[in-house]
């Protein structure tokens, strides 16, 4: 029996990279399909495998780079719904059975190919019919925050701070992009906010068992936007990257995105049940992911049929050498730019809080040297907002 595997970023712990691999093994264990299997990064794919379905996930790069190369496989294989890193050369795609992209954008990007690719949904809007029940600590219909260091200015952590007071409770932090370590930015804002700590989720299931359970979600990531359209759940996204816009532009919803956190109470209309007004959208999204992953299977049923040592798909290719390697070292990249972000703000809030302290030592020492100017009435306002605010 000729081999199948099935080749995505399955070292990440990102979300929605993990969503992405769950989503279709779990479509082919349904379907009665044990043959697929999952490629372990590191390992050599020369004739290995006669069909390789490859993605999805921004996988697509400019060639030369020493992760991404790794996706640029030639020979008769799948490429499943997989998003682009701006423009890529894709010549190489012409003798690929089936062509995928996630969106018009991403197909517009793809250079020198003399074919069609097809747009079609992430694989991932069928979450909710492959999810498993993996609960989660948390209280009763919060607003969920997923925030990471992309979408952080410095400078900005106070006003973020006084804008995540103001909102109404239930409010608690979504980790979701472990690999930018948004958790501990998400710690620090939390704690200066007088909100619980981030919660405790880990991998897709739980992930979506939150969103599933939240009144409304703010996010900054493709797949957390997914996960809550999916979920019927109002939502509002971050455009961090041009794929957030891509995804919701797509489906006329442009209103959800927020390029501005501070601009938040302009769209709380949008994070109220009322505003769900998708389902159509979400409908069409799950017929044709169905159909594709129907079609992905399909090809895969047909490659495990063949003979052992059928190997029509093999192209020899010249592969990357150490791609985890480099994988680990761009990861690294990320999780320190998120850890750097998260000192930042926890840097500017203590900073604000020394100055507060500074001030309200000076109104100690005030009172102490001149009891008498507590009797003006000016002086007796103005140790009151100081009193106030600072503590005292």
């Amino acid at each position: 029996m000729s081999r199948a595997g099935f080749l995505w970023d399955s070292l990440s712990n990102n979300t929605g990279d993990q969503a992405v691999g769950l989503t279709l093994m779990r479509l082919a264990r349904r379907a009665g399909m044990q043959g697929l299997e999952p490629v372990s990064i590191g390992e050599s794919l020369a004739e290995r495998y006669e069909l390789l379905v490859i993605g999805g996930g921004e996988l697509l790069h400019p060639p030369g780079h020493p992760f991404y190369d790794l996706f640029r496989v030639p020979g008769e294989h799948v490429l499943n719904t997989v998003g682009t890193y701006g423009e890529v050369e894709a010549s190489y795609l012409s003798s690929y059975r089936l062509i995928t992209v996630r969106s018009a954008a991403d197909r517009d990007n793809l250079r020198g190919l003399a074919r069609e690719a097809r747009v079609a949904p992430c694989l991932s809007v069928l979450f909710g019919e492959i999810a498993e029940d993996r609960p989660v600590m948390m209280g009763q219909d919060p607003l969920l925050l997923h925030l990471h260091a992309g979408v952080f200015l410095p400078g900005t952590a106070s006003a973020l701070v006084s804008l995540l007071r103001r909102l109404e409770p239930p409010v608690a932090m979504l980790p979701f992009t472990h690999h930018n370590c948004d958790g501990a930015l998400q710690a620090v804002l939390a704690a200066a906010a007088g909100l619980p700590a981030p919660l405790e989720v880990a991998g897709p299931d739980q992930a979506f068992a939150a969103i599933r359970r939240a009144r409304a979600v703010i996010v900054t990531s493709l797949h957390a936007a997914i996960f809550a359209y999916v979920a019927g759940v109002p939502f509002l996204a971050m455009p961090y990257s041009p794929k957030v816009r891509h995804f919701l532009a797509e489906r006329g919803l442009e209103r959800r995105l927020l390029p501005d956190i501070q601009r938040l109470p302009e769209k709380l209309h949008l994070l109220t049940a009322g505003s769900v007004d998708w389902q159509s959208k979400l409908a069409t999204d799950v017929a044709a992911a169905r159909a594709t992953a129907t079609e992905i299977l399909g090809l895969v049923e047909e490659t495990l049929a063949r003979p052992d040592g059928s190997r029509v798909g093999l192209v020899h290719w010249t592969e990357p050498t150490h791609p985890e390697q480099a994988h680990a070292q761009a990861i690294g990249r990320h999780a320190d730019y998120g850890r750097r972000m998260a000192q930042v703000a926890s840097d500017e809030l203590a900073g604000r809080h020394a100055w507060r302290r500074s001030i309200a030592s000076a109104a100690r020492i005030l009172a102490r040297s001149f009891p008498a100017i507590r009797r003006l009435g000016w002086a007796r306002a103005l140790w009151r907002r100081w009193t106030g605010a600072y503590g005292i």
